[in-house]
């Protein structure tokens, strides 16, 4: 059994791309009642929560417990430049270092078939979701911005503070741990 990839938007027009290798099928086929549900549930959950996200809530801890230098979260940038309100996850003003954690929730779910799919979904799976970021990102560099970008497993392994580290050493961080390589 082929697993595929299912990219969902949103609970009211649930569309989907099945992703095969080089195969790709058109939007609006249907998915499953259980995918509805699913998606729901989360949309729910996220509705709920305060503050920032778990992943972020995560980098926050792994920020904080390293000593790494003051930061910023949810920092507004290119208001005055550009006249745009983005925002970075995480920045460090000083250093022009900022940190995105892109955050896709991936489920197991059944398709007609009753075969096995992933459903992707979140902004960043959109395609929508996708040129903004790409807009911000450009903007950014446009404004001398460094910006890091990981996902959920590379904050789960610490990968991303191990680069985040990296980086800001290597823009004159003086308190670098030894263990870090420039």
């Amino acid at each position: 059994m082929a697993t595929r990839m299912l990219p969902a938007r949103h609970v009211g027009r649930l569309g989907k791309v099945i992703a095969e290798p080089k195969k790709q099928l058109a939007l609006g086929e249907l998915v499953t009642c259980e995918a509805a549900r699913v998606l729901d549930a989360v949309k729910g959950k996220a509705k709920r929560k305060s503050g920032g996200s778990e992943l972020e809530e995560a980098f926050d801890f792994q920020c904080r417990t390293r000593g790494l230098p003051p930061y910023l979260r949810e920092h507004r940038f290119a208001k005055e430049s550009l006249g745009r309100a983005w925002k970075f996850d995480f920045c460090w003003l000083q250093y022009k270092i900022a940190v995105e954690l892109e955050g896709l929730v991936m489920r197991k779910l059944y398709d007609q078939q009753h075969q096995l799919v992933w459903a992707v979904y979140g902004r960043h799976a959109t395609i929508a979701g996708i040129r903004e970021d790409m807009s911000k990102y450009n903007a950014a560099a446009l404004l001398g911005w460094t910006v890091l970008r990981f996902e959920q497993q590379m904050v789960k392994d610490d990968t991303a503070i191990a680069e985040t580290m990296r980086v800001l050493c290597s823009r004159g961080w003086i308190q670098c741990p030894s263990s870090i390589e420039k």
